[in-house]
């Protein structure tokens, strides 16, 4: 079944299809700077609202889950990711496998996240503090590959798992 929308929400929405059918898979918002805005806000709220998210055997437990959540959906979103880019399913499957290893990965990086001591002599103390920058956001295009983000599959590889372990919250759009 294809979506329809009246011409105001057209307007506001982006048709996101199967290059191999046309079909519309889903509709996806656009956004101006008000929006952003908005989703930075709504960002910084929750890092602060979520205090939990500074433990980083938090974190770790969270981020493996969603790794394990994309193992068990991988058939699901292997199928989304093949209809969505046009690959071929076998190569969507590998994609998929990638984004759940990456989540498993950068778990483990959660609790090794720590400064230093700098050796300056006997009269000085130096240490550097490794602290979560907050919001972490990334524009890519929008057809890049799962590895960097997709829009409606599981995407969400490298730069989410990675900005997550360290304690940031990641917002991502596409650049159509």
């Amino acid at each position: 079944m294809t979506p329809s929308l009246s011409e105001q929400d057209a307007q506001a929405q982006l048709p996101a299809l199967d290059p191999a059918t046309g079909e519309v898979l889903a509709w996806l918002p656009r956004c101006g700077a008000s929006e952003v805005g908005q989703a930075v806000d709504a960002a910084c709220a929750s890092l602060e609202r979520h205090v939990q998210w500074r433990r980083p055997a938090f974190r770790a437990e969270l981020l493996s889950a969603i790794g394990r959540a994309i193992e068990a959906a991988a058939d699901e979103l292997a199928i989304l990711e093949s209809r969505d880019t046009g690959k071929p399913l076998a190569q969507a499957r590998t994609d998929v496998a990638v984004a759940a290893r990456y989540f498993h990965y950068y778990a483990g990086w959660a609790d090794k996240i720590y400064g230093d001591q700098i050796p300056l002599g006997d009269t000085y103390l130096d240490y550097t503090l490794r602290e979560p920058w907050g919001v972490c956001g990334q524009i890519i295009p929008w057809n890049y590959p799962p590895s960097q983000f997709r829009g409606l599959t599981c995407g969400w590889r490298r730069y989410r798992s990675s900005c997550c372990s360290a304690a940031n919250t990641y917002l991502a759009g596409t650049w159509w």
